[in-house]
């Protein structure tokens, strides 16, 4: 089960993230919501790309010629927002946490956080709220690019076509 699509935590990812690309074509809102609600968490774009049914190039390119932030970045971003919401749970051990992130084990979450910049595993779970991460996420990735969001079609029909053998 999907650890943030069942509580008031997902109404307010949801309701952030809706009013955020207000105007956005529906399935450039519902790829940033995937982001943050796939089940198993996606961790790869190219995950991303096939649950959508498009060419992982063509979405990386969608994204750049759209002029949008990097979509490996957003995708990275949301996991943290992820782990932080789960982390106010006192309950939840960093482990626990990093297992429901379907990360390969506790280490991996804190390479994660290392190479994103983020203090300790400890220091991150005192120091940011699920809300402040996702505040921060709105700020960086989603309202400077706002009129971007808006005019992108992200996950069209495939630029291909398959050639079928006669």
């Amino acid at each position: 089960m999907n650890p943030t699509r069942n509580s008031a935590t997902w109404a307010t990812i949801v309701t952030q993230l809706s009013n955020a690309l207000d105007g956005a074509p529906p399935d450039t809102l519902d790829l940033v919501d995937y982001f943050f609600t796939s089940d198993p968490p996606a961790h790869r774009m190219r995950v991303v790309a096939h649950h959508f049914g498009t060419g992982y190039g063509a979405l990386l390119s969608r994204f750049h010629r759209g002029g949008l932030p990097s979509p490996r970045a957003c995708l990275a971003d949301a996991m943290l927002v992820r782990a932080a919401f789960l982390l106010e749970d006192p309950r939840l051990s960093l482990s626990e946490v990093a297992r429901r992130l379907r990360y390969s084990s506790p280490q991996a979450f804190h390479r994660t956080l290392h190479i994103q910049g983020h203090p300790s595993a400890q220091e991150f779970r005192r120091r940011y709220t699920g809300a402040v991460l996702l505040e921060h996420y709105l700020d960086r990735y989603l309202h400077p690019y706002r009129d971007a969001w808006r005019s992108t079609a992200l996950v069209g029909p495939r630029l291909f076509v398959t050639a079928v053998a006669a």
